[in-house]
């Protein structure tokens, strides 16, 4: 999808650096967004298994599947096409 807009944007005769910015601009947004969300979640599941207090890191790694859970029903809609 975002190659066919860059193909596109090149055609009607931007160059290949504002075709690119255009393009993730538009058509990217949800990557960019998925990226960062798993980013977080991976960087929190790693903090909170290394937290050397049992009790807190098991609360936690509670939080962390919570999280997980959330961003999974978020974008379940996506997951499902």
């Amino acid at each position: 999808m975002t190659a066919e807009n860059v193909s596109r944007l090149r055609a009607e005769g931007r160059d290949t650096f504002q075709a690119k910015d255009d393009s993730q601009s538009y058509n990217a947004v949800t990557l960019s967004i998925v990226y960062a969300e798993n980013y977080v979640l991976n960087h929190f599941f790693k903090t909170a298994s290394e937290f050397e207090d049992v009790a807190c890191r098991q609360v936690l790694l509670k939080l962390v599947s919570l999280y997980g859970a959330f961003l999974l029903e978020k974008h379940l809609a996506t997951l499902y096409i």
